[in-house]
């Protein structure tokens, strides 16, 4: 069943076997806000079939699937603002299936103290990585201006299949091959 104007606020999610939150089919408004999601069994946040919200000030850490935060199928939309999302076994943000993902900093007037700017590091795989090759799936991500995604060892971001980057005057998308990144 669909969830609508759900908001999970100050939580702590150690160790779950699966994934932390996760948003199904036709979900709308989910606020995931100061959380701490640490070491999933599979992803810390998930957005599926067409679900929509957004993950605000979260640490997102030592997950084991294929992402911190993993948004897939065509409508789901997610804004990250602010947060660490770091040291997970694959990416850090993974955007695909023509799912749209806005990353940007805290811009709100409450102190979010570390937590206002949005850093993705430390990831096994891609801070960022939009499509997926093998189904020439697409995903796009709107990066703003002072988001931190560095030290990730399959680099700052990765496109593939139909799949785009677009942020500081840069459009990373993967036309020669089955994947593409750019580093800043």
């Amino acid at each position: 069943h669909a969830a609508r104007h759900v908001a999970f606020r100050h939580l702590s999610i150690h160790s779950p076997k699966k994934s932390g939150i996760v948003a199904d089919a036709g979900s709308a408004d989910i606020v995931v806000s100061e959380c701490r999601i640490v070491g999933c069994g599979a992803k810390g946040v998930v957005f599926r079939e067409g679900a929509c919200g957004r993950v605000e000030r979260c640490e997102i850490s030592a997950c084991m699937g294929f992402a911190g935060v993993f948004a897939h199928g065509a409508g789901s939309t997610v804004a990250i603002r602010g947060g660490s999302i770091h040291h997970n076994r694959m990416n850090g943000v993974w955007v695909a299936g023509g799912a749209v993902c806005t990353l940007k900093n805290w811009g709100g007037s409450r102190d979010a103290g570390s937590l206002k700017r949005l850093r993705i590091c430390d990831n096994k795989g891609a801070g960022v990585r939009a499509g997926f090759g093998a189904l020439a799936s697409s995903g796009t991500v709107l990066r703003h201006d002072g988001v931190v995604i560095e030290r990730n060892e399959g680099g700052p971001c990765q496109a593939e299949g139909a799949g785009e980057i677009i942020g500081r005057g840069a459009v990373s998308r993967a036309v020669r091959g089955p994947s593409s990144s750019f580093r800043e």
